[in-house]
């Protein structure tokens, strides 16, 4: 009996023995193949991250930019309004007096006020590769103020002349701001229909919105008769 104990425990040993190391290499597989498992979803996971983080930059910069092209094509269509001011001015279809003077401030106040104020929340965002460019830009959003007050104190002096000056320095000023703009994004630069009557320029503020007719020469309100 202790002999046929000592053969079977011997027996078992032996292919205990070459169990073993199956064993242990498919325990060593399953920790590799885990371990392979983890690694790739670190990967993948730094990988989705990367991407994700390159994408939002990137859909943030392209929303940025067409913020402010849609700005710019807004303050663009004040170049209508310079021009034309600059033009009434020159051919003296507005004079200096009192009533005319009224209409300069009326477009001031309309007009040219709120396109300051566009130029100066624009320009910080113009983000222009030459920083001399992106400092000349913000320095012309505050040198238009500059003219403004200018030609408000003109308008005040019914001095017709210095109207003209001032006014030819904010078509100037706006002109070089929108180049510079240019030289990074799209503006463009609508023009001023041709067949534009008078009372289709003013609108409200032309005399036939009040039933009245412009005096000749002049941008005075008189009765239709």
């Amino acid at each position: 009996m202790n002999s046929l104990v000592l053969f079977f425990l011997l027996a078992i040993t032996k292919h205990a023995s070459a169990f073993l190391p199956l064993m242990v290499q498919r325990k060593m597989t399953m920790n590799s193949h885990d371990m392979m498992s983890r690694r790739r979803i670190i990967s993948y996971t730094a990988f989705t991250a990367c991407v994700g983080s390159i994408a939002n930059k990137n859909a943030y910069a392209f929303f940025e930019s067409n913020q402010v092209e849609n700005d710019l094509r807004d303050l663009s269509k004040y170049v209508i309004r310079v021009d034309k001011l600059v033009d009434d001015l020159k051919q003296k279809n507005l004079m200096g007096d009192k009533e005319d003077s009224d209409v300069v401030f009326r477009i001031l106040k309309t007009y040219l006020e709120p396109m300051q104020e566009k130029m100066y929340q624009i320009a910080p965002n113009l983000k222009l590769p030459d920083s001399a460019n992106q400092e000349r830009a913000i320095t012309l959003s505050l040198v238009m103020k500059g003219h403004l007050f200018e030609l408000r104190e003109a308008i005040k002096n019914l001095k017709p002349s210095e109207q003209l000056a001032e006014a030819e320095e904010v078509q100037e000023t706006l002109d070089e701001f929108l180049q510079l703009a240019g030289l990074k994004y799209k503006v463009p630069v609508p023009k001023a229909p041709q067949s534009a009557t008078p009372a289709e320029y003013y609108g409200l503020f032309g005399c036939e919105a009040w039933g009245q007719k412009r005096a000749e020469g002049s941008n005075s309100c008189i009765p239709i008769k």
